[in-house]
């Protein structure tokens, strides 16, 4: 070392020393001078060593555990937003595929193995998803049908593989291909106020007080079921027709047999039920409907929900017992699966819905979830159908738009206008199409029928078809 170099260096060491006994105030002053001392060749140096002394990028420090957890928190969008900060950001989050595959299982994706190398595929379904939501909103993958013939107001409404019933105040039952909007079959029969139909046979309840069947290919009355003493909300009717489901608003509920030749009544429970009964659903338990013997089946009005299971012929008897409570009902019964089924509960006190997914077996019943659906679903709100995945409900005065609820993130993911519909008591004027898509997406367009209504105050039927 020269002795200039070490004149230079005892003088770097005595500044040094000095500055560092200077105050916070003189300490910037001296800086201030130096800078404004300095030429260009300083300040390019300034500006690339100052980043590595302030600035600490925590996310590229951190050990890889750790950083995959800090964006566990993030969601999707964010995920995205921060791979565009730096090249080495964008490494770190499309590597992280496990963070990837959880945030696909989350927004609502069809179940996934997991795999390290996916993370791509992840990423892409993930972006689908989304944008599937966003077409939803504009209705850029709905296309929406009005099925005209009724010539009078349309009370009931059901959907099942591809086709339409819709019952009227005119006393026809129509039967639509979902798709085409083609009527298929004009049946003569007497007011509906709710139905069930499958290729060959329609059933029907009426305002009165009668419950049908009808031959669709002939239109011929094949047998009337006659026992309640008022309008009957709801019919079920189990799927080799050997039996009829019916709940009235004389707040009864009967069981019938088609065992024989003529219809005969099984049982009827009375005395239970303090509001008119506006759903009755037969159950399946271990992944089928017993209708021979441990017949099992459910009854709700506004405060109660029953399941009631056949102990012998003819015998009922209650095994479960749910009650709304004070200040809240019952809006909606859904049976989505074996061993499980859904209630919607508007809470008056609360201004709020509540969808409440049990499970039972035998007589153990467990509560499974309970979501507070929040202010961004309206208020009474009703449960149309619910999946692993996803549950879609609408208001019950203002019928505008559909809700698509995603019960693990435990929020709306998207709302769907619609044209305004009307709603009845029983829910009869509603129903959901195709419900496979519940269960969770695979980033294309579902197919078939969305959600099929009956407007307010009109005679046709409103349908609403996914685009392919």
């Amino acid at each position: 070392m020269s002795i200039k170099d070490e004149r230079f260096c005892t003088w770097l060491h005595n500044t040094v020393d000095k500055f560092i006994g200077l105050s916070n105030c003189q300490r910037n002053e001296a800086l201030d001078t130096l800078i404004n001392a300095s030429g260009a060749e300083q300040l390019t140096h300034l500006a690339d060593v100052l980043p590595t002394l302030i600035y600490r990028d925590f996310l590229v420090l951190f050990p890889q555990e750790i950083r995959y957890h800090v964006l566990k928190f993030l969601d999707g969008k964010s995920l995205i937003r921060c791979s565009q900060v730096s090249t080495k950001w964008n490494h770190i989050i499309n590597s992280a595929s496990k963070v990837w595959w959880e945030k696909v299982l989350a927004i609502g994706s069809v179940d996934v193995l997991y795999c390290s190398k996916d993370t791509s595929k992840y990423i892409h379904l993930y972006r689908q998803i989304t944008r599937l939501f966003r077409y939803c909103s504009t209705k850029r993958c709905i296309d929406t049908r009005k099925l005209t013939g009724h010539e009078s107001r349309v009370m009931a409404i059901s959907y099942k593989n591809g086709k339409i019933a819709s019952g009227s105040d005119d006393h026809t039952v129509k039967i639509w291909d979902a798709h085409t909007g083609r009527l298929l079959h004009s049946i003569n029969t007497h007011t509906v106020c709710d139905l069930w139909f499958d290729d060959k046979q329609v059933y029907t309840s009426s305002f009165d007080c009668t419950n049908a069947c009808w031959n669709i290919d002939s239109g011929s009355m094949r047998h009337q079921l006659v026992g309640h003493t008022s309008a009957i909300f709801s019919i079920d009717v189990a799927v080799d027709h050997s039996m009829i489901l019916t709940g009235s608003s004389d707040k009864s509920v009967k069981l019938w047999s088609l065992a024989a030749l003529q219809p005969v009544l099984v049982t009827t429970l009375q005395h239970y039920h303090r509001e008119w009964v506006t759903k009755v659903k037969f159950l399946t338990t271990n992944g089928e409907t017993n209708y021979k013997e441990n017949v099992t089946f459910a009854s709700v009005d506004k405060q109660s929900c029953f399941i009631w299971r056949q102990i012998s012929e003819g015998e009922i008897g209650r095994i479960h017992t749910l009650h709304s409570k004070q200040g809240s009902q019952y809006t909606n019964f859904i049976h989505h699966k074996s061993d499980s089924f859904a209630l919607c509960t508007w809470s008056d006190s609360e201004l709020n819905t509540y969808i409440t997914i049990y499970s039972f077996c035998g007589e153990n019943m467990t509560q499974l979830q309970n979501i507070k659906l929040g202010p961004n679903i309206p208020l009474r709100a009703q449960l149309l159908g619910v999946g692993k995945k996803f549950a879609v409900l609408t208001g019950s005065a203002d019928i505008d738009a559909l809700y698509v609820y995603n019960l693990i993130l435990e929020k709306c993911v998207t709302k769907i206008p619609i044209p305004p519909c009307r709603s009845t008591r029983n829910g009869a004027s509603l129903t959901l199409g195709n419900k496979e898509w519940l269960n969770g997406l695979d980033g294309t367009i579902p197919t078939g029928t969305l959600f099929a209504a009956c407007p307010q105050n009109d005679n046709v039927c409103l349908v609403l078809n996914w685009k392919s």
